[in-house]
């Protein structure tokens, strides 16, 4: 019985695939340059604290975890970035030399 009101997605699968997915990773071609965690969670850090600039670091800590960050590698991070921290009253910031 068709039922044109269903709409379905099938898979067809080939012949399997033979090696390590490193084999196999590189038989289909050069792959781009893999960063650290820490490299990437520096370059999140660059790009939304500008030179000069400050940021709430609970607003930091909150946009990172979004973006898959933990608060580990975002404290080892700060310190590549050369990212300071100050406390004004109760409220810390996060500022970029």
């Amino acid at each position: 019985m068709e039922r044109p009101d269903i709409v379905a997605t099938r898979i067809v699968w080939m012949e399997p695939l033979e090696g390590t997915a490193r084999d196999l990773l590189d038989a289909a071609g050069p792959q781009t340059e893999r960063t650290s965690k820490v490299e990437d969670a520096e370059a999140f850090l660059k790009s939304i604290i500008q030179p000069g600039e400050k940021k709430l670091q609970t607003c930091v800590e909150a946009e990172a975890n979004a973006n898959g960050i933990s608060k580990a590698t975002l404290r080892r991070a700060k310190q590549a970035a050369k990212i300071k921290s100050a406390k004004l009253r109760e409220t810390c910031w996060w500022e970029r030399e």
